[in-house]
């Protein structure tokens, strides 16, 4: 069966990712702001195809974490904490 995930188009939906409750909600070309709850702030590691840029606003906390295409890494400035597979 073939569907859409975040803009990418799958010819097996099997091989989407799943990104929980992570949902994109706007996006200038391939910078794309997004909105989840902190309990899928792993997820985000799924998103690496994404600009310098991007970001992700945690509903419930009121994090906020960006993308930094360079380093591939997915980071909140103010508690200086990039997600990492344990965080």
């Amino acid at each position: 069966m073939k569907g859409k995930v975040d803009g990418k188009w799958y010819d097996d939906m099997s091989q989407a990712p799943d990104l929980g409750s992570i949902r994109c909600v706007r996006n200038e070309g391939m910078i794309r702001h997004y909105h989840g709850l902190s309990e899928d702030k792993t997820k985000l590691l799924l998103i690496d195809y994404v600009e310098t840029g991007s970001s992700c606003f945690m509903d419930d906390t009121g994090d906020i974490y960006f993308f930094n295409k360079k380093s591939g890494n997915w980071y909140d400035p103010v508690k200086q904490e990039v997600v990492t597979d344990g965080a």
